[in-house]
């Protein structure tokens, strides 16, 4: 097996009404009110075929908007039962470009429209108020849960000009108007979002991580690995191995120095790398042999048995 992932911290360029979600993130405006219209308006992009994008929770009452199977779809109810609407056939909005979203209810009379598509439903029962009590949720319910959402993934992806009723959801978030709570949201549209397969990958939090299929260190493998860090003590990639961890992979900084350690070997490079400055480093490894090299420079260490 061999694999290549690259490195790096980016600087991010803010944006005043735009937000993005990295998969736990979400946002929670306080809102209680009773009406008889609703005006949503909102452009997202993703690749996420399944995501909550939008929900307008009361004790029974709820306007939701979500990515199903690559489609959107608004869930509502109004007392009388859920009713759905959904985007066109053939058409999957996971693609990565924005996609603009508007849904305007007149009483019993609701339109939502995605960039050009327009499709319209009447709602059933005598009474049209939407009433809000626990307020409106943007990527994410956060501690928030009702019986009626099920399970839900959060979203991943932008989010911009979000009107609910005439109010700036994002710009009330980023200026903490009121009680409104803010959960790993960046004002931005990031610039990982549009990453390829090629671009680097910024640790930005020391909680911040990345998971990558299991790697059988008794089967051995070939890694490329480019990084730059100031930081003297990291993990950079760790496999707990199978059983009770007896065949564990772990390569690590230790006050700067990388070290390479399986469950009987371990090998230590003497040379500092945690001066900001890029760093290659190939590891091959198998049942007998441990080999980083750095540069051109190789250091082979032998496992004893």
């Amino acid at each position: 097996m061999e694999l290549v992932f690259v490195l790096s911290f980016v600087s991010i360029g803010l944006a005043y009404d735009k937000a993005s979600f990295y998969g736990a993130s979400y946002i929670s405006y306080p809102l209680q009110e009773a009406k008889g219209i609703t005006d949503i308006s909102f452009r997202f992009r993703t690749h996420l075929s399944d995501a909550l994008l939008l929900l307008a929770a009361g004790k029974t009452d709820y306007c939701m908007i979500r990515l199903e199977g690559g489609k959107l779809k608004l869930h509502i109810n109004l007392g009388a039962g859920e009713s759905e609407l959904s985007s066109a056939k053939g058409t999957y909005l996971n693609d990565t470009q924005y996609h603009h979203v508007s849904i305007i209810r007149r009483e019993a009379n609701l339109t939502m429209k995605v960039d050009d598509s327009v499709v319209k439903k009447k709602l059933p029962g005598r009474f049209f108020e939407l009433n809000i009590h626990f307020g409106i949720f943007l990527g994410g319910q956060g501690d928030f849960s009702e019986l009626f959402l099920g399970h839900m993934e959060n979203f991943r992806g932008c989010m911009e000009d979000v009107y609910y009723n005439g109010v700036k959801i994002i710009e009330k978030a980023r200026s903490r108007s009121g009680s409104v709570h803010v959960e790993g949201v960046t004002w931005n549209c990031a610039l990982e979002f549009d990453a390829d397969i090629s671009s680097d990958i910024s640790f930005i939090d020391e909680g911040a991580y990345l998971i990558l299929p299991k790697i059988n260190s008794r089967a051995g493998g070939r890694w490329q690995i480019e990084f730059k860090t100031i930081t003297p003590n990291a993990v950079i990639l760790y496999n707990p191995g199978g059983g009770r961890g007896s065949d564990f992979l772990a390569v690590e900084m230790l006050e700067g120095v990388v070290r390479v350690k399986m469950a009987k070997s371990q090998i230590v490079h003497t040379a500092r790398v945690n001066d900001g400055q890029w760093h290659k480093m190939h590891l091959m490894f198998n049942p007998s042999v441990i080999e980083p090299m750095r540069y051109e420079r190789t250091c082979v260490s032998h496992l004893r048995h």
